[in-house]
């Protein structure tokens, strides 16, 4: 499946790899580097790859606002996810592109319903 990309791309380094990361904002990017550090990941920096080609550097560390969150929160991010997920599959649902999302017959309101506990059942709620 492809979508044009809506938000910013950033790449993030790390001590053994490097990927790419689309955040709505600075502030998930530093959230993101934020659960990887506490996941025992070695984070050596970020750049925002942007669509000139350019690459400039992205404060993390020295980031005020990164060093304001908390050391440890992998529940909070695994319910980002979650939420995302739903978002996702529910944006995709109404524009009419859900041929991807969930195989489900009936009206919208059922389907909105069936992805929303089914994802939330895929994260241990009931």
């Amino acid at each position: 499946m492809a979508r044009a990309i809506t938000n910013k791309i950033y790449r993030v380094t790390t001590e053994s790899t490097s990927s790419f990361v689309e955040c709505k904002s600075e502030k998930d990017l530093l959230c993101f580097v934020k659960w990887l550090v506490s996941e025992g990941v070695v984070v050596k920096g970020a750049v925002e790859v942007k669509p000139d080609g350019s690459t400039p550097k992205v404060r993390v560390f020295t980031n005020s606002e990164y060093k304001k969150l908390p050391a440890d929160f992998s529940e909070d991010v695994e319910r980002g996810e979650m939420i995302g997920q739903i978002i996702d599959q529910l944006e995709d649902l109404l524009s009419g592109n859900d041929e991807d999302t969930i195989v489900f017959e009936g009206d919208v309101y059922d389907k909105a319903f069936y992805i929303i506990k089914e994802t939330l059942s895929n994260y241990g709620y009931r």
